[in-house]
C-alpha cells in the first residue's frame, strides 16, 4: 500500500471528523450522522494501515483520532457534580431498595434474636450471675450505660462514633468477599450485645433509660448494618442464584452494588454519629431527643423508597459501569 497516497486520499474525512469532534456540543442532526459514519470509517483506515508497512506517526495521530471520535459517539463522562447527584438519587437508593426483602428479613431476625434473648437475661438471675458480679451489673446499670454517652466532649464522642460504626458497616461489606457466609455471625454477636444490655437493664427496672438513650441514634444505626448485611448475603446468594445472567455478570453486578452501599453509607452513618454524640447525651428531654432519630430514621426510609422505587421503574440497577454517559446532542 503506498502510505502517501492514501494519506492525501483520505485527510479530507479525518479532517472533517476533527472538525466534527471539536464541535460535538452544538451539532445538528445531519452532522451527528456525518460523525457517526466518519468515526466508523476513520476506524476501518486504522485497521489498514496497521495491517500494512508500519508507519508509527500515522498509527498514532489516528489512533488518538478515533479515540476522541469514540468518546464522541459513545458519549463523554458526566460532569462531576452530575456522577454525585446520580448516585445519590438513583444508583445507591436503588440498590437499597432492590435488597428490601433481605434487609427487612435481616431486620427482623435481628430483632427477634435480641428480642428472646433479653427476656431470657432478665428473667434467669442464674445468666445474669454469668454476666458479671451484682455489684458490676448494679454499675452497668447506674452508672457506665448513660456515662459511655457523656464522659467525652460530644465533637470528639461524634467523631468517635462515626469512625466505629463505619468500621463495623465495612467489616460486614468486606465480608461479602466472603459471599456473606461470615455475616449472620457478625449480627449475632452484635444482636447478643444488645440484647445483654437491654436485658440487664430491664432486671434493674431501667428499661425505658435503656431506649431513651439508644433508641435516638440507634434507629439510623442498625438500618445502616442492617442494610450492609443484607447486600453482603444477597451477594452470597447471587452464586447459588444467578438468574437469568451468567453467574460470572450477576457477581460482578451484585459486587458493583455492595461498593455503592458502602460508600453511601460513610454518609448515612455520619448523621448517625452526630446524633449519638451531639443528641443523645443532650439535656433534650427524652421525647424529643427519640423524636429526633425517629425523624432522621423516617427521612432515610422514605429516601430510599421515593427514589429506589422510581429508578427501579425506570429500569435502572445501580450498576455503576452501566451508568449513562452524556451522548452528542443537536443545538
Amino acid at each position: 500500500m503506498d502510505i502517501d497516497a492514501f494519506v492525501t486520499a483520505h485527510r479530507p474525512s479525518w479532517d472533517r471528523l476533527e472538525h466534527l469532534v471539536r464541535r460535538r456540543r452544538s451539532l445538528d442532526g445531519a452532522e451527528i450522522d456525518e460523525l457517526v459514519e466518519l468515526y466508523q470509517r476513520t476506524a476501518t483506515h486504522l485497521s489498514i494501515v496497521r495491517s500494512g508497512p508500519t508507519d508509527p506517526i500515522l498509527v498514532s495521530h489516528l489512533s488518538s483520532l478515533v479515540a476522541r471520535a469514540r468518546s464522541a459517539v459513545t458519549g463523554a463522562h458526566a460532569p462531576a457534580w452530575r456522577e454525585f447527584v446520580r448516585f445519590f438519587t438513583v444508583s445507591f437508593p436503588v440498590v437499597a431498595y432492590r435488597a428490601r426483602w433481605w434487609w427487612l428479613g435481616t431486620t427482623a431476625a435481628f430483632l427477634l434474636v435480641s428480642a428472646v434473648v433479653a427476656v431470657w437475661v432478665a428473667g434467669d438471675p442464674a445468666v445474669q450471675a454469668a454476666i458479671g458480679t451484682p455489684e458490676e451489673i448494679t454499675r452497668l446499670v447506674d452508672h457506665d450505660f448513660a456515662d459511655y454517652y457523656s464522659e467525652h466532649p460530644a465533637a470528639s464522642f461524634a467523631g468517635q462514633v462515626w469512625v466505629n460504626n463505619a468500621w463495623v458497616s465495612m467489616q460486614v461489606i468486606i465480608m461479602a468477599v466472603l459471599l456473606g457466609l461470615p455475616i449472620p455471625y457478625v449480627l449475632w454477636q452484635n444482636a447478643l450485645n444488645v440484647a445483654v444490655s437491654a436485658g440487664l437493664m430491664a432486671s434493674r427496672g431501667k428499661l425505658d433509660i435503656f431506649f431513651g438513650l439508644i433508641t435516638p441514634h440507634g434507629l439510623l444505626e442498625l438500618t445502616a448494618v442492617f442494610l450492609a448485611a443484607a447486600v453482603g448475603m444477597r451477594l452470597g446468594w447471587t452464586v447459588i442464584d444467578p438468574g437469568p445472567r451468567r453467574r460470572g455478570e450477576a457477581l460482578a453486578e451484585q459486587g458493583r452494588a455492595v461498593m455503592s452501599v458502602a460508600l453511601a453509607l460513610v454518609a448515612v452513618l455520619l448523621v448517625s454519629g452526630l446524633i449519638e454524640g451531639l443528641v443523645t447525651p443532650s439535656p433534650l428531654p427524652t421525647w424529643a431527643r427519640i423524636g429526633i432519630g425517629v425523624v432522621a430514621e423516617a427521612a432515610f426510609l422514605t429516601y430510599v423508597i421515593y427514589f429506589g422505587r422510581r429508578a427501579l421503574r425506570a429500569g435502572e440497577t445501580g450498576d455503576l459501569e452501566r451508568a449513562p454517559d452524556v451522548t452528542p446532542a443537536s443545538g
